[in-house]
């Protein structure tokens, strides 16, 4: 099917032949794309989520399976039309405000109508074509009709577990998050991922593994049906554990300025043997070693206004999160190992 959608383009230019410095503005285009059609019986459910514990019979989540992707389906808008939503040939029209093209989003609250740069004095950079082109391929790759509804790629649902201090104790309770597979996982989510295979069995393990007691769970244990296996991976234990150094060493080097300058010469140190072009190379349960090799020195603050909210992220990481990922890590290698040592046979009445 061809749909007219809107996108955006950065224009940089004079806007008078007295202006001393350019301008930049994201101008909003329009452009025709091609999105592919699929039944709703091409694209069945592979997960729904029932809120408060099941109690209702409504599913609050639900994505489905297409082409060994995850996808979810966006209900329309309720008939609200501006330059911000695509309409169907159905007339149900889709306001992209929200989950539809979420990389989109911010481009389209603060672009300007083409007519605002055309009286412009001089142009020095159009990028049109170029997110047109990359526009384009988003549509075509990320995005389809399923059963006559607008749907987009996801991520796969998973769980995402935040352990949190209590401000009235010493004991730390256990949260858990349950992701519909909105939009993508970045670093900036301060927590430790799991599939929904592995839960509730892994809360389990984190509790055993984890260095600061867990007293207690709290939030909503919402019920997740996964209608369709072979969708879902069966461990992110590696990829958890990886992510979470990653996690660790980000935000460190992010809130360096908030610590004394010997804490960020060593974080730096330590950064650079981990980390290189924003990935890990090294091993992940070495991380905690190197950072170990420097004590205490990584956690003084520079002074009394350094930032909290960045030293305690650090901390959490450090203190909590870095240990729960590698000592999961560390058991499921020794499990593994254990595995593929096979037993020496002394005697068997088969030999000759």
């Amino acid at each position: 099917m061809r749909i007219e959608l809107p996108y955006t383009a950065r224009i940089r230019g004079l806007i008078s032949s007295r202006s001393r410095a350019e301008a930049t503005k994201t101008v909003l285009r329009r452009g025709e794309f091609d999105i592919a059609e699929f039944s709703g019986s091409e694209a069945p459910v592979a997960y729904r989520r029932y809120a408060d514990h099941g109690r209702r019979n409504d599913p609050v989540g639900e994505t489905r399976w297409l082409n060994g992707r995850h996808w979810r389906i966006v209900e329309p808008s309720g008939g609200i039309f501006d330059h911000k939503s695509i309409s169907l040939d159905g007339g149900e029209s889709y306001g992209l405000y929200g989950p539809v093209f979420p990389d989109r989003r911010t481009d389209l609250d603060w672009a300007v109508a083409p007519s605002a740069v055309e009286g412009w004095h001089r142009v020095t950079d159009d990028t049109t074509d170029v997110d047109h082109s990359r526009f384009k391929d988003y549509v075509e790759r990320d995005t389809a009709l399923i059963g006559g509804k607008f749907a987009f790629c996801v991520d796969e649902p998973q769980v995402g577990v935040f352990v949190h201090p209590d401000q009235k104790s010493n004991e730390r309770s256990m949260a858990v998050s349950f992701s519909s597979g909105v939009t993508t996982t970045g670093l900036e989510k301060s927590y430790y991922q799991m599939p929904l295979k592995e839960f509730p069995e892994a809360l389990e393990e984190i509790r055993r593994v984890s260095p600061v007691q867990i007293a207690r769970y709290r939030g909503t244990f919402e019920r997740s049906d996964i209608i369709i296996p072979e969708a879902f991976t069966d461990s992110m234990v590696e990829s958890a554990a990886a992510r979470t150094v990653e996690l660790t060493l980000t935000i460190g080097h992010r809130h360096l300025q908030d610590f004394e300058l010997p804490s960020r010469v060593a974080f730096k140190v330590a950064f650079d043997k981990a980390m290189r072009d924003g990935k890990l190379i090294s091993d992940a349960l070495e991380v905690p070693q190197i950072l170990a090799e420097f004590g205490d020195l990584m956690r003084r603050p520079a002074n009394r206004r350094s930032k909290k909210e960045g030293i305690y992220q650090m901390r959490h990481c450090m203190d909590v999160l870095l240990p729960i990922a590698t000592g999961r890590l560390a058991e499921r290698r020794s499990l593994t190992a254990n595995a593929l040592i096979e037993p020496t046979v002394t005697f068997s009445p088969f030999q000759r």
